[in-house]
């Protein structure tokens, strides 16, 4: 037997689950709008990069290419700096050779200058 006290418990409770349910189910539709909405949103971006990186494919090969030449241009100079640097040390020890020479020519002048001023 059922009272109507009882019915209308049963009548309040199952409004609260169905509107507890409800409100769960309202919440997941719009955890789920906002993932699609943030999905959509970021399809757009990476087009919009995937489109901004193909513009700038040719800038990057263009500078890849002149970067490689700025490389064989310095590796060259390098290299003929490197035989300069070389020839300076050659002439450099030649110099001082001359110059060892010379001094000790000027000190041999001086001892014998020495000698003959009174």
């Amino acid at each position: 037997y059922i009272t109507p006290t009882s019915y209308l418990e049963l009548i309040t409770t199952a409004n609260a689950v169905l509107t507890k349910k409800k409100n769960e189910i309202i919440g997941l539709k719009n955890r789920y709008d906002g993932g699609l909405e943030m999905l959509d949103r970021t399809a757009t971006q990476v087009g919009t990069m995937t489109k901004h990186l193909q513009e700038l494919k040719p800038t990057l090969a263009q500078t890849a290419e002149d970067t490689e030449q700025l490389i064989n241009k310095i590796e060259v100079q390098s290299l003929e700096a490197e035989k300069t640097r070389s020839m300076v040390a050659v002439e450099e020890a030649s110099c001082n050779r001359k110059a060892a020479s010379a001094k000790v020519i000027k000190d041999e002048c001086e001892q014998q200058l020495q000698e003959v001023m009174p």
